[in-house]
């Protein structure tokens, strides 16, 4: 099976994907304050601390993925729309468990890219895009 390794630019923007969703998580906390019940609020905080340590992980590591099919090289290179895709969502969101839905998914998915493990990361995607679905 052939190695490919993210690329320094690739972990950069993956990174910053994740900055951009616990901006997204703790934007959504802050406007929505007064109707979030306390374990909502302490539920998203905690979201966005582990957004925020996916991003640092994802800057300070060198992930190299064993590619063994053509699915799973796109996989790869469809992560960034992924991110993408579930930062719009928690902005354009008003329903709490939507919200923790997409950030439970951006947590999974941010532990699949680190451990390298391709079937992780497909499936993990396929739960990113059901979540914002």
């Amino acid at each position: 099976m052939p190695n490919t390794e993210l690329t320094q630019e690739q972990a950069r923007q993956l990174a910053d994907g994740y900055l951009d969703l616990a901006r997204a998580v703790r934007k959504y906390r802050d406007d929505n304050f007064g109707t979030l019940n306390e374990e909502q609020r302490k539920r998203l905080r905690n979201f966005t601390h582990q957004l925020l340590n996916e991003a640092t992980e994802l800057t300070e590591r060198s992930i190299v993925l064993t590619l063994s099919s053509e699915d799973t090289a796109q996989a790869v290179t469809n992560l960034s729309e992924t991110t993408e895709k579930m930062k719009k969502a928690i902005k354009s969101l008003n329903n709490i468990n939507k919200i923790l839905a997409i950030a439970t998914a951006a947590i999974e998915l941010g532990v699949a890219i680190a451990s390298g493990n391709p079937t992780a990361i497909l499936e993990a995607i396929g739960a990113a895009n059901e979540a914002t679905s």
